[in-house]
């Protein structure tokens, strides 16, 4: 009587554990991963796992059945050598506040101390990736101040967040007394290599001062929103592995790393670790079910996530949900985001010109008064801030593969909520809007839709 055949599959779970498939069911099987210590199951997913440290163990209690024709397929040995070979890794000290301001690692959550560390220890190259509102800014200038006798320290930022950065430089690191930050293209750079030196830019600056930022040589870089380097042709890509290259360290932030489309992550890997994934061909037949299609070689797919998932963590990805650290975070704040940007600039000139008319409580040439002026200027300031708190809003909570999450948004002109309607309704997002038009009792009922249908905005 022939024997029976059974598949075996091993796959990586998370960093430390792999798990086990196998197809058909046979109890030898089952009895073979029962002897291995570490073994567990998981009834949502009807897998069973195991540490990996045992994982010959149970290859040769499987290899060892007699009742059963056992085929195995491995996890590559390439991967078991990404979770398992002991990377040397930086010293911590064992007190920050010993070499650095006490009084700023003392204003750091425990999970943002463990950022930092994390980031010391793998010789300030990583991906900073904490779910947005945790604090990622503040870890990254703590840890580009660990390496500060390599500064003057240089950010890269979309535009519309730059004064968000000066702030929190301002707010967290009185000290630095030379803060540049560049908005036009005849901006010149410093040439001072000082500790108290930071350069701040967008990513299109970036590009237009590709020469004056390689001749500069800048050592500590952070790139802010790093998913704007997802494609590895882009221009603005180009510059910044010109510059990583160069540089000591590289701090990339993303409250949003695409790990479901890893075809984008391959980049701003390469940029804290060219070792890593050296080749992207291999890299998407892994993990962007790549292959070749008709006219071109294609990585649009998403294959083996939990594997690079947990390669990432190992090697050079830190990430943490609010979920993970509530015991950390304190009560609810308010905070104040300030836009910049293309879309503000292009109206502030006639913002400012109905504030100082305002201002100077003057009659303007059409006869119109104080009052009047203070209408035109309140409703210019909706008119100015729509685009930007629009942009601000989507990008931030509603991107793709955005957690479902419900956001209550609060304005005081129809303008801002009217275009907030109209971006979220062209990317197909259930809403409900209640204004001063809205009667009492649809004002009920559009709360009670809210509340318990699906509805995030």
């Amino acid at each position: 009587m022939p024997k029976s055949a059974v598949h075996v599959e091993f796959s990586v779970l998370t960093s430390d554990r792999l798990k086990i498939r196998f197809s058909p069911y046979h109890v030898a099987i089952l009895d073979a991963i029962k002897t291995i210590p570490s073994r567990a199951y998981d009834a949502k997913d009807r897998t069973w796992s195991l540490n990996l440290r045992e994982l010959k163990k149970c290859e040769e209690a499987l290899k060892s059945l007699t009742a059963v024709d056992v085929s195995i397929e491995p996890v590559p040995d390439n991967v078991l050598r990404l979770l398992t070979d002991s990377e040397a890794k930086h010293v911590v000290p064992t007190d920050l506040s010993l070499i650095m301001d006490p009084a700023l690692i003392e204003r750091l959550f425990p999970f943002q101390k463990l950022g930092v560390t994390f980031g010391i220890e793998r010789g300030g190259r990583l991906l900073l990736a904490d779910e947005m509102g945790l604090g990622k800014s503040v870890q990254a200038l703590t840890l580009a101040r660990y390496y500060k006798a390599e500064w003057p320290l240089l950010i890269v930022c979309p535009s519309s967040v730059k004064s968000a950065w000066k702030m929190q430089i301002n707010k967290f690191f009185p000290i630095i007394q030379n803060l540049y930050l560049i908005d036009k293209g005849t901006d010149v750079l410093p040439t001072a290599r000082t500790s108290n030196t930071v350069v701040i830019m967008s990513y299109d600056q970036m590009v237009m001062k590709k020469k004056e930022l390689e001749a500069a040589c800048y050592y500590v870089i952070i790139f802010d929103e790093s998913h704007m380097l997802k494609d590895g042709k882009a221009k603005r890509t180009q510059v910044a592995f010109s510059l990583s290259r160069k540089a000591s360290r590289v701090i990339l932030l993303s409250g949003t790393p695409a790990l479901s489309r890893p075809a984008e992550l391959f980049s701003q890997i390469r940029l804290v670790n060219e070792r890593l994934f050296p080749n992207f061909q291999q890299f998407a037949i892994r993990y962007c079910d790549g292959k070749q299609g008709r006219f071109c070689f294609e990585a649009k797919g998403c294959t083996n996530s939990e594997e690079l998932t947990a390669i990432l963590l190992k090697r050079v990805m830190i990430r943490r949900l609010k979920s993970q650290v509530l015991r950390d975070l304190p009560d609810k704040r308010r905070e104040v985001v300030y836009l910049s940007g293309d879309k503000i600039d292009s109206r502030m000139s006639s913002l400012q010109k109905a504030k100082r008319a305002f201002e100077t409580n003057k009659q303007v040439t059409d006869g119109r008064g104080p009052n009047e002026c203070l209408l035109e200027y309140f409703s210019l300031t909706g008119i100015v801030k729509a685009a930007a708190v629009c942009s601000h809003i989507l990008d931030n909570y509603f991107y793709p593969d955005a957690p479902k999450k419900k956001v209550l948004i609060f304005a005081h002109h129809q303008i801002v909520l009217d275009t907030v309607q109209v971006e979220v309704q062209k990317r197909n997002l259930k809403s409900v809007r209640i204004d001063g038009q809205t009667s009492s009792k649809e004002r009920g009922n559009l709360c009670q839709a809210f509340q318990v249908s699906y509805l995030f905005i």
